[in-house]
């Protein structure tokens, strides 16, 4: 029953109990978890111009042939057996999740091809 025990606004247009309440806003948090999931992975294609050594792997500076510059961040634990050393110079396109940072985007990189 929405109307039974105590009432709560939602929106200002309607009252809600409790658990009705927790219902709409589990549905909602549902549906939005898996509308970011649907989203289609980034990409990026560019030349290696650095790399910053970690204990886990690598940070690659990439650039593109626009000009555009990304931090790929490059695990052996995300890549397990499609790990790979890069150099400078090297041509690669890479995928995965991103970050803005300082006006850069960084991507943590699920796979990785060179060109």
């Amino acid at each position: 029953m929405i109307f039974s025990g105590n009432p709560q606004p939602i929106f200002g247009l309607m009252f809600l109990s409790k658990k009705s309440t927790a219902r709409l806003i589990t549905g909602m948090l549902a549906l939005s978890l898996t509308a970011c999931a649907m989203q289609k992975q980034f990409s990026a294609t560019g030349t290696v111009t650095g790399i910053t050594r970690g204990k886990d792997g690598y940070m690659a500076n990439l650039t593109n042939a626009q000009g555009k510059e990304y931090t790929a961040v490059i695990s052996r634990i995300h890549l397990q057996k499609a790990y790979t050393d890069l150099k400078e110079g090297d041509q690669v396109k890479v995928w995965g999740d991103t970050t803005l940072l300082d006006n850069k985007i960084s991507i943590r990189v699920k796979k990785l091809t060179r060109k």
